[in-house]
């Protein structure tokens, strides 16, 4: 079970004769002092028992120990199984008894009467433990059940032999009733789905889906529609809108004018250039003038041919 104990915790010691050719002990632990490991730690399915769940676990503990008064209540029956699983394993306990009634108040009886005692004595303790596990009170109990000849396994190897069979015959039927109770917990869960698929989820299945499909087709018409209209205004513009976010001055003609000034007085300034070549006077001009000179040609066109120019 992957669980952990509280250190300084005390056990049980059972006696353990399963799983070894050897006689051992193991402890059990009050279920405070235990600890699921993490992830992989579980503790036991506790079952608890409900009215609802009566008649399918009488249902499966028919199907192993035969069938039962089906107008009988639910303490009878179950009475009934017990009787029947303390009819078939009396003997066998009656004759160890034999060796084990010295000092007790089964000494003086024969085979015939201590079977008796036995047989009765397991059924009404099968019934209790039983009954008790499902859920039932002890007052009621100890009206259905009388258990007439409980006195008589007065010594502790009496009391520990049939003690051990009681447990060892009603473990089983324990097993059985909580496998009922989770199939039956199972079954209801999944119908309590299914019906609730049946009143809410197919009934609006196909419309659910429409809808989820109505909406994806939107949300993509709305995209291209977006795209579209982002392509169109990227033709429009000419991509005006990128050169004023980087901060570079817009080319375009206004009222036919340049940026920089005149398109005109720009010819005319060129028909005004002299023509020929002047190596000998750039030759002269030393480089700090003709720096100053560039800077004065620069300031007075204005700067619209550079700016054309770039």
């Amino acid at each position: 079970m992957h669980c952990w104990v509280n250190k300084g915790a005390k056990g049980i010691a059972l006696i353990d004769e399963e799983g070894s050719p050897y006689t051992g002990l193991r402890y059990v632990f009050d279920i405070s002092d235990v600890h699921k490991a993490r992830r992989i730690g579980r503790f036991p399915q506790l079952w608890e028992m409900k009215e609802e769940h009566q008649e399918a676990v009488l249902d499966r503990l028919e199907q192993i120990y035969g069938d039962t008064d089906k107008d009988a209540g639910f303490v009878d029956r179950i009475g009934e199984i017990a009787s029947r699983i303390a009819q078939d394993c009396y003997q066998e306990l009656a004759s160890d008894m034999e060796y084990l009634k010295e000092g007790s108040f089964l000494e003086e009886l024969d085979e015939l009467n201590i079977g008796v005692r036995i047989r009765e004595t397991l059924a009404d303790s099968i019934a209790y433990t039983v009954l008790k596990q499902c859920g039932m009170d002890e007052k009621e109990l100890s009206e259905e059940i009388e258990f007439p000849y409980i006195h008589e396994f007065n010594t502790v190897e009496t009391l520990s032999h049939i003690g051990n069979s009681i447990s060892d015959l009603s473990k089983p039927v324990l097993m059985e009733i909580g496998r009922a109770i989770r199939v039956y917990e199972r079954e209801k869960t999944e119908k309590e789905k299914t019906k609730n698929l049946d009143g809410k989820g197919l009934a609006n299945t196909s419309d659910t889906r429409y809808n989820a499909l109505k909406r994806e087709s939107e949300k993509q018409d709305g995209q291209s529609i977006e795209q579209t209209g982002n392509a169109g205004e990227r033709g429009n513009h000419n991509g005006t809108d990128i050169r004023k976010e980087r901060g570079l001055s817009d080319p375009d003609v206004t009222d036919g004018r340049a940026a920089g000034g005149d398109a005109d007085q720009v010819r005319a300034d060129e028909e005004e250039l002299p023509s020929g070549t002047q190596e000998g006077r750039l030759h002269r001009t030393p480089p700090e003038r003709e720096t100053e000179r560039a800077s004065s040609d620069h300031s007075e066109s204005g700067g619209a041919e550079n700016e054309w120019s770039f």
